[in-house]
């Protein structure tokens, strides 16, 4: 190309020559700038989904008035940056609505202080709200490198705030990350670090988590959340918080439970939860899903946990009130008990609070046309306690079955509506044969416990060597060797990832999979240099990142360019291509005039 430009500028003296010359340049030029567009669209397009080309804003200093003003001068895809220094915001709260990244400049440089001097109810520290154009755009939100306290008299109720009004709309890339978030110590008021509403889905990870009656709450109304795109385990559609470290300053009757319910859903994997100054007997809580009652806004969805560890205390793994329940492979150690399992029904799911899922995809009660709200296709499986933390966890506890808790005596359900081996299935100490007891016989309301268990643990060839199995019973598939021995797999310094898949055996007496653990690491963790270890210690070595993992989670690094069928709902091909092509007629026509 650039040879026949050459050869065109030698022949100057002929003046057709010369119009060709200009011809050439001139139609070459316009080539180049078109292709160059073209590219340039292309290569925005196919940049891995959250990079950012905004523009990053420098608050000026950590106080409330510097920060607050950065934040209202950044827009969507802008990054704020908050220096090193120690601020107390009073009784203020930062709130934020465009997805933006927020970054301190580390856990131990920035730091930032509520002095609460009057209980205040529902107030954050920080509130994430995302307004409609994050909503609609799926705009990425990050919050990065901050201490977030309590330090007055009274604790915020949370210090982080995640919610999106948008309903359905949901958020997909929403990170949290390599921060401390600090509560008060035995406040006596309900105080936690972080409070998740529905349709906020991404990743929670390397935190460090200190006091408060609670380690998080998950919030809202079963109105909003049923709405928001339909959950199941294993699926990307939740929050997930992985690689934290919760525990107690000194000794307090904390429980750092995990508590709420409302439409909502989370996943909590490889976190430590450390109460161990508070002994072995003092009791605790891991985890309680609420249940639909008079006065709260519906029942939680469900959660899962895995690869849990909690150290010192002694009480429940969850109270499961409503929803759907994974919950495996988690370890309690320093324990004065093994851990029991808890499921209730507190109030008819057509009487109270009731809430229609016609049309959705989630199950309905006998009628057809409302909410189930009650505790459902559940599975626990391969927990262990005691003081090492060997023990199988096998205590199960049918709190209540009851059409109204509120009056006295409670109205009992009849017929009840909780079994075992209908609602839930668990593995007992007895080996597992593929058969448990009829549904009714057992593990119900005030009646005995059951005996046999509901899921086995094994290879492929463990499974597939039961000839006959009962409907609904699961089995886990590994070749780990992690049914009885969780070394490693299990709180934020794991060293190895928890791999398997939940079969469950269907009516025609075969095997089928239903649940297989989502990614690890988190693929919005991809980048980030290392997976595991609250602040940042590698646990698992690299940080997730096959392109196939990105591609399964719409963050597609191997690149589709973003066209038609693909996942990448933030970047706005048609417009970007229709620009592309006005620009490229543009200059055909500057060129033709």
């Amino acid at each position: 190309m650039f040879g026949y430009l050459e050869g065109a500028e030698t022949h100057q003296g002929d003046s057709s020559n010369d119009v060709r010359r200009e011809g050439v340049k001139s139609s070459m030029s316009a080539s180049f700038k078109t292709s160059s567009l073209f590219l340039l669209v292309l290569a925005l397009l196919c940049a891995p989904a959250g990079t950012s080309w905004g523009a990053t804003i420098d608050a000026a200093s950590c106080s409330y008035e510097d920060v607050s003003a950065a934040v209202q001068a950044a827009t969507w895809g802008d990054t704020v940056r908050v220096p090193a220094g120690e601020a107390d915001w009073g009784e203020s709260s930062l709130v934020v609505t465009k997805g933006i990244e927020l970054l301190g400049a580390g856990s131990s440089q920035t730091i930032i202080s509520s002095t609460l001097l009057e209980p205040e109810t529902y107030a954050y520290l920080i509130s994430f709200e995302a307004d409609e154009t994050t909503a609609a755009n799926d705009q990425a939100f990050k919050l990065d490198g901050f201490t977030l306290k309590a330090n007055g008299s009274y604790p915020p109720y949370g210090l982080l705030r995640l919610s999106n009004p948008n309903y359905p709309t949901h958020l997909s890339k929403v990170v949290v990350s390599n921060n401390v978030f600090q509560q008060l110590v035995d406040s006596g008021y309900t105080s936690f670090a972080i409070g998740l509403y529905p349709g906020v889905f991404g990743v929670t990870f390397h935190n460090e988590i200190v006091d408060g009656d609670h380690a998080w709450r998950f919030l809202g109304s079963l109105e909003s959340g049923k709405t928001v795109e339909h959950w199941e385990p294993g699926s990307p559609y939740a929050m997930y918080f992985e690689d934290n470290y919760i525990h107690l300053s000194e000794p307090w009757g904390s429980t750092l439970i995990i508590s709420g319910g409302g439409g909502n859903r989370y996943v909590s994997r490889y976190n430590t939860f450390d109460a161990s100054v508070n002994g072995p007997d003092e009791y605790t809580q891991a985890h309680d899903i609420h249940g639909n009652q008079p006065n709260n806004p519906g029942a939680g969805i469900g959660f899962e946990a895995y690869g849990e560890l909690r150290l010192g205390g002694v009480g429940r793994w969850f109270d499961e009130r409503g929803g759907q329940v994974y919950f495996f492979m988690n370890q309690w150690t320093e324990s004065g008990g093994s851990g029991s399992y808890y499921v209730w029904e507190e109030y008819d799911d057509d009487t109270f609070t009731p809430s229609s899922c016609e049309g959705l995809n989630y199950p309905t009660t006998a009628g057809g046309t409302n909410c189930l709200q009650r505790a459902r296709d559940s599975y626990f499986w391969r927990n262990f306690g005691g003081e090492s933390g060997t023990t199988l966890s096998t205590s199960l506890v049918v709190q209540f079955d009851y059409f109204d808790r509120s009056i006295e005596p409670p109205t009992v359900n009849e017929p009840l509506t909780l079994f075992e081996n209908q609602s839930w299935w668990r593995d007992t100490a007895e080996p597992f044969t593929g058969a448990v007891e009829p549904v009714g016989s057992c593990g119900y309301y005030e009646g005995p416990s059951c005996q046999s268990s509901g899921i086995g643990c094994g290879t492929l060839a463990d499974m597939q060597a039961i000839e006959t199995c009962t409907e609904g019973v699961g089995f886990w598939v590994t070749s780990q060797g992690t049914c009885d021995d969780l070394s490693g797999y299990v709180g934020h310094d794991h060293t190895q990832t928890i791999e398997g898949t939940l079969y469950r055996c269907n009516a025609a007496n075969g095997w089928e999979p239903v649940y297989v653990p989502y990614t690890y690491p988190h693929p919005l963790r991809a980048g980030e240099g290392g997976a595991g270890g609250a602040g940042g210690s590698g646990a698992s070595g690299g940080a997730g990142g096959s392109a196939g993992d990105a591609a399964a989670s719409g963050d597609e690094e191997g690149c589709s360019c973003g066209l038609p069928g693909t996942s990448q709902r933030s970047r706005p091909w048609p417009l970007a291509l229709g620009l592309a092509f006005s620009a490229a007629a543009a200059v055909r026509r500057r060129r033709r005039s």
